[in-house]
């Protein structure tokens, strides 16, 4: 399994290689879209589910010491209530659709668009393809076989 340093270099690495091949592609609202999914990524990851904390906050704490510490409050109900990796927070979908909500549910009462923009769409596909480098590197597999040691 891997380490949190582990998942954060994938993260921006799968971000990065996304943001890329859409802007070449001459997408640019869904390069930002893909972009801000794998930022998103770095802070809101499947371990969201952890109450002890997880890499996300260090990279908060980086940014602003005061923001780590209210999004880690946020999350505390939400990781009493998911046990670690169970469907719902280590889901590939529904894990992803879950954190969101649980995240984003004021946006979401305040919010009511008649269609789902571009932007929004690749922001999920980006999440949750970050979710999945997450969830793979977390096999325990990759231990047997020496790699993401932690």
């Amino acid at each position: 399994m891997a380490n949190g340093r582990t998942h954060a270099l994938a993260t921006l690495a799968a971000g990065s290689a996304g943001m890329v091949a859409l802007a070449i592609s001459g997408d640019y609202i869904g390069a930002a879209g893909w972009a801000s999914g794998a930022m998103l990524g770095l802070i809101m990851t499947p371990d969201c589910d952890v109450d002890d904390g997880f890499y996300g906050l260090a990279v908060l704490r980086e940014v602003s010491p005061l923001l780590s510490v209210a999004w880690q409050w946020y999350w505390k109900p939400y990781a009493r209530i998911v046990s670690h990796r169970s469907i719902i927070s280590h889901g590939v979908i529904i894990g992803t659709f879950t954190r969101l909500v649980y995240a984003f549910w004021w946006f979401l009462l305040i919010y009511r668009p008649l269609y789902v923009s571009p932007f929004y769409m690749w922001l999920f596909v980006s999440l949750a393809i970050m979710d999945i480098v997450h969830i793979v590197m977390d096999w325990r597999i990759w231990g047997i076989a020496g790699i993401f040691r932690q």
